[in-house]
C-alpha cells in the first residue's frame, strides 16, 4: 500500500529519531514527519491530540513481540498527520516496515530512497482516512455514484473480518464505513454513461442508442425488491447469460456514517494492513495474531 503523495514528496532523512534499544534488538527508526500535510510543525497545540493519538498506534505496533523478533533488518516507522482541508476529522497515515541489509546505513539507519523497494514485513494504519480502504480506485464515478467492489472477507482475525487478506477495519458502530449500491442506483449510473457516451460521438451513434434500449429493456422487467437489492459490477443487460453472482458486489461510502464532527481529531475509523513476504511473512502472520487489537479500539473510545 503507497504512502500519501504529500508524505513521499518529503526527504526521507526529515526527522529521523533513532530509538535507544538493547544491543541484542531489532534497530527500529523512529521517523515523525515535523509538519502536517498543511504545514503545521507537529508540536503546535492544534495537532496536539492528532499527534498523541500517533504516538499511541506507534506503540502498540513498535510493542509487538512478533515484529520486535523480525531477523536480518532494520524497521522504520513513518507517519504524518494529514491537513484540516473541510472533511470531517483529520487523518493520520502511518506505517512501520522492513529494511533489507542492501539499504542499511550507520549504526542503525537506512539509506535515502530505501523506501523505494518494496516491503517484506509492513503494517500500515490509517485512521480518518477513506481513501485506501477498497484496496483501488472506484470502479464506477461520476457525480451520481462512487462505487468500488466490495472488500472481500478472507476469514477472521482475532474475532474481526479479515478483508483482502490483509485488512482489518475498525469504527465506534463496528460497522464498516460502507453501505451496498442498488441496482436502481447502478442502473441510473449506466444510463448516465450511455448518455455520456452518446454525447462524446456526435449524439446519433446506434450502437449507444442500442445499448440505451437494451438497459431500459432490462430495468423494465426488474420488481421492486430486484431494484433495491445489491448491484454487482457487470452489465447484465449485454450478458444475459452470465449468472449475476459471477460478478463482484458493489458498495459506496455510507453518506450516513456518523463522523463526530465536534471531535475532529479523534480516532473515528481505523484501518489497519498487515503484510508479509519472504522471508518475513510468517513473522506477519503471526503479528496479525498477536497485534493488540483491543488497545487499537480503545483509540476508538470503545474499551
Amino acid at each position: 500500500m503507497k504512502p500519501p503523495a504529500f508524505l513521499t514528496a518529503v526527504p526521507l532523512a526529515l526527522s529521523l529519531g533513532f530509538v535507544s534499544l538493547p544491543a541484542s534488538a531489532l534497530c527500529w527508526i523512529d521517523a515523525e514527519h515535523p509538519k502536517t500535510a498543511d504545514n503545521l510543525a507537529t508540536s503546535d497545540p492544534r495537532v496536539a491530540p492528532m499527534r498523541q493519538l500517533a504516538q499511541r498506534v506507534h506503540a502498540i505496533v513498535k510493542g509487538n513481540a512478533d515484529m520486535q523478533s523480525l531477523q536480518d533488518t532494520r524497521v522504520r516507522s513513518r507517519w504524518q498527520i494529514s491537513g484540516a482541508v473541510g472533511g470531517p476529522a483529520r487523518a493520520l497515515w502511518y506505517q512501520a516496515r522492513d529494511h533489507r541489509r542492501d539499504v542499511w546505513a550507520g549504526e542503525c539507519g537506512v539509506i535515502d530512497g530505501a523506501d523505494r523497494l518494496p516491503a517484506r514485513a509492513s503494517i500500515v494504519v490509517q485512521i480518518n482516512a477513506t481513501s485506501d480502504l477498497f484496496n483501488g480506485p472506484p470502479e464506477f464515478e461520476d457525480e451520481g455514484l462512487r462505487a468500488w467492489k466490495m472488500p472481500p472477507t478472507v476469514g477472521m482475525v482475532q474475532g474481526r473480518p479479515l478483508y483482502h487478506g490483509w485488512q482489518i477495519v475498525m469504527t465506534k458502530t463496528g460497522q464498516p464505513p460502507w453501505m451496498p449500491v442498488s441496482w436502481a442506483e447502478f442502473i441510473d449510473f449506466a444510463e448516465r454513461e450511455i448518455a455520456r457516451q452518446q454525447a462524446s460521438s456526435g449524439g446519433n451513434n446506434p450502437f449507444w442508442k442500442q445499448q440505451l434500449d437494451a438497459l431500459r429493456a432490462y430495468c423494465a422487467k426488474l420488481s421492486p425488491a430486484e431494484l433495491a437489492a445489491q448491484a454487482r459490477n457487470g452489465w447484465p443487460w449485454q450478458h444475459p447469460g452470465v449468472p449475476l453472482e459471477r460478478w463482484p458486489l458493489l458498495v459506496k461510502l455510507d453518506p450516513a456514517f456518523p463522523w463526530d464532527r465536534t471531535q475532529p481529531q479523534q480516532a473515528q475509523i481505523i484501518a489497519l494492513s498487515i503484510q508479509g513476504a519472504p522471508p518475513h511473512a510468517e513473522t506477519m502472520q503471526r503479528v496479525m495474531q498477536s497485534l493488540d487489537l483491543n488497545a487499537f479500539e480503545g483509540l476508538l473510545g470503545k474499551r
